[in-house]
């Protein structure tokens, strides 16, 4: 099964990032997918939070919808997934 980040917060272009305001609809979709998300890239609750900068209690209240993701934790994860994605050659 192949996942699809969509959409990405940070589009990086040659070097260039380039920062783009999320919906609330996005934030809501990363929310939803984020555990999906984390499992395809290979990390664990606590892997995720400490590359984000978060706990894993975060994490995992996330992945539960026990509370909703801010502005600056989606930035963080969409930076995070985003780099790891194009680290492992899935984004070009």
């Amino acid at each position: 099964r192949c996942l699809t980040v969509s959409p990405f917060l940070v589009l990086i272009f040659g070097g260039l990032r380039m920062m783009v305001i999320p919906s609330e609809k996005d934030i809501t979709y990363i929310q939803e997918h984020i555990k999906d998300i984390r499992k395809s890239l290979g990390l664990s609750q606590g892997d995720l939070a400490k590359l984000v900068g978060i706990s894993r209690i975060t994490i995992n209240r996330l992945e539960n919808n026990h509370c909703y993701m801010t502005l600056q934790q989606y930035n963080a994860v969409m930076y995070v997934v985003t780099k790891l994605i194009k680290e492992k050659g899935d984004l070009e």
